[in-house]
C-alpha cells in the first residue's frame, strides 16, 4: 500500500497543492485577501495531511528494510538445509529407489521457491518473500523427514521380505519333494500372491505414500511368518512320526510275538476245551492287523530312502 500511496502524493497532492499555490497567488494579486487567506488555509492542510502520509511511508519503508534484513538472515539458514538435503539425497540415491524420482522432483520445486523469494525480496516486497521463504523452510522440513524415512523401507521392500519370500518358496518345494503334505491347500496361492503385493508395494515408494508403504510392509511380514510356522510345524510333526516309526518294527515284532505265543496258547487249550470261535477269531483278526502295518511300515521306510 505504502508504494501506492507515495505514487498518489507524487502524482496528485503535490500537484493538487502546486494548483492552490497559483489560485492563491492570483488572489493576492488581485486583492482578494479573503479567497487567498482560504486558500493558504486549505493549503496548509494538505500539507498537514502529507506530512502524516510521508511519516507513515517512512515507518513502514523501516518495517520493510527490517523485514528484508530479517529474510536474509533465515534464507541463509534454509538454504543451508536445504544444501545438506541436497548432499544427503546426492551421496548414495540408490537407497532411495523408486521414490528418487519424485524426491528430485520436490527438490526442484524448493529450489523454485528460493527463486521466488530472491525476485520478491530484491524488488521490495519482502513481507510476500517471507511466505515464500515460510513455505520453502517448510517443504524442506517435511522432505528431510521423508529421507530419513525411505532408505529402511526401501531396504525392507526391495531385499529383505524378496529374501525371505525366496527361501520360503525354495524352502516349500524341498518339502514338497520329500513327500510332506499339508492340510492348507492355498499355499501356492499365498506365495504367488505375496509376489504381487511386494511389486504393487512400489507403487507407494514411489508416490512417497510412507505410512501406506510401512503397513503393506508389515502385512507382508506378517502372511511370510505365519507361512514359515506352517512349515515348521509340518517339520516338527513330521519328526514326531519319524521317531515313531523308527521304533514301530521293534514295537511291532514285540507284539507278533506276544500274539504267536498266544496263538499257540489257543492251540493248546483248545485240545482240552471248548474254545470260543469269537475269541479264536479276533487272534487271528488280530493278527491280520499286524501284518499289515507291518507291510505299511516297510513301504514308508522305503519312500523315506527314496526307494519306493
Amino acid at each position: 500500500m505504502e508504494p501506492k500511496k507515495w505514487v498518489d502524493l507524487s502524482l496528485n497532492s503535490f500537484a493538487d497543492i502546486e494548483n492552490n499555490l497559483f489560485e492563491a497567488e492570483g488572489y493576492n494579486n488581485s486583492f482578494r485577501f479573503l479567497k487567498a487567506q482560504h486558500k493558504i488555509d486549505q493549503i496548509e492542510s494538505q500539507i498537514t495531511l502529507i506530512e502524516e502520509d510521508i511519516a507513515s511511508i517512512r515507518n513502514a519503508l523501516a518495517d520493510l528494510e527490517k523485514q528484508e534484513s530479517k529474510n536474509s538472515g533465515r534464507v541463509l539458514h534454509a538454504l543451508d538445509l536445504f544444501e545438506s538435503l541436497q548432499k544427503t539425497v546426492a551421496e548414495d540415491s540408490e537407497k532411495y529407489g523408486q521414490a528418487l524420482p519424485e524426491i528430485e522432483k520436490q527438490l526442484e520445486n524448493i529450489q523454485s521457491e528460493f527463486s521466488q523469494f530472491v525476485t520478491l525480496n530484491s524488488s521490495g516486497d519482502p513481507v510476500e518473500a517471507a511466505g515464500i521463504l515460510d513455505n520453502a523452510e517448510n517443504h524442506i522440513l517435511a522432505l528431510t523427514h521423508i529421507v530419513e524415512r525411505i532408505p529402511s523401507i526401501v531396504t525392507k521392500l526391495t531385499t529383505e521380505l524378496p529374501d525371505q519370500l525366496e527361501d520360503l518358496e525354495v524352502g516349500y518345494r524341498k518339502l514338497l519333494d520329500a513327500n510332506y503334505h499339508f492340510v492348507e491347500t492355498d499355499i501356492e496361492s499365498r506365495l504367488q500372491l505375496l509376489y504381487e503385493v511386494l511389486k504393487n508395494n512400489q507403487e507407494n515408494i514411489k508416490k512417497l505414500e510412507l505410512d501406506n508403504a510401512e503397513y503393506e510392509n508389515t502385512q507382508i511380514q506378517e502372511e511370510i511368518n505365519a507361512l514359515y510356522n506352517i512349515f515348521t510345524r509340518e517339520i516338527a510333526s513330521h519328526k514326531v512320526v519319524e521317531n515313531l516309526l523308527a521304533t514301530l518294527p521293534t514295537y511291532l515284532d514285540h507284539l507278533k510275538d506276544n500274539n504267536q505265543v498266544l496263538v499257540k496258547d489257543i492251540e493248546r487249550l483248545s485240545k482240552t476245551y471248548l474254545m470260543s470261535e469269537s475269541d479264536v477269531n479276533h487272534v487271528r483278526r488280530l493278527q491280520a492287523d499286524l501284518d499289515s502295518l507291518e507291510i505299511t511300515s516297510q513301504r514308508y521306510d522305503l519312500r523315506t530312502r527314496g526307494i519306493y
